[in-house]
């Protein structure tokens, strides 16, 4: 069938990137050349006008899922770059970003102090994470949307898959509270 046909593998079954799928003995060593996934750096506005950067990486028309990696506080979108074309390497199509105020998304402007600047964790999770999860699925159409969170991204993961179906998986590396207070 199509790429996009493949079923996600297991945590249990290790990808052979020989045989889409097939199973792969844990003490087995192959050799395979991936090549290198296209890498794209793209701008687009937020529903409020604010202009966010990206990078995107592999084919959104080929992919098996559609793959957002939503970034810790302060975290330029640079540090995810070689899991996002290792993931892109192996059929998603991957997106990573920079919140408004950080990196690549931080105004001229604003450049040495974010003082005065218009931004929070609600910003960033209500705003920018909204708007990269729509980034995503219009791209990867009909395909999963999973969404890798570090940190702050973690915590913005639990909250935006309460209130957006099209996340079918998410995975959080953060600490999490019970916000009992």
């Amino acid at each position: 069938g199509a790429a996009g046909d493949r079923p996600l593998p297991s945590a249990h079954q290790p990808i052979s990137p020989a045989a889409p799928g097939a199973r792969t003995p844990p003490s087995a060593s192959f050799s395979v050349t991936l090549t290198e996934a296209r890498m794209h750096k793209t701008a687009f506005d937020t529903a409020d006008g604010f202009t966010l950067h990206a990078t995107t990486y592999g084919d959104a028309a080929l992919a098996r899922a559609g793959v957002l990696i939503a970034p810790a506080m302060g975290v330029e979108q640079h540090y995810y770059a070689a899991f996002a074309q290792w993931l892109a390497e192996r059929g998603f199509f991957v997106v990573t970003f920079d919140y408004r105020g950080i990196g690549h998304s931080r105004p001229s402007q604003h450049r040495r102090s974010l003082r005065g600047f218009d931004a929070d964790v609600m910003t960033w999770a209500q705003r920018d994470c909204a708007a990269m999860v729509e980034f995503v699925a219009a791209r990867a159409a009909g395909q999963p949307v999973l969404w890798i969170g570090h940190s702050l991204g973690g915590h913005n993961s639990v909250f935006t898959a309460v209130f957006d179906d099209r996340l079918k998986v998410v995975v959080s590396s953060c600490g999490l509270d019970s916000f009992a207070d």
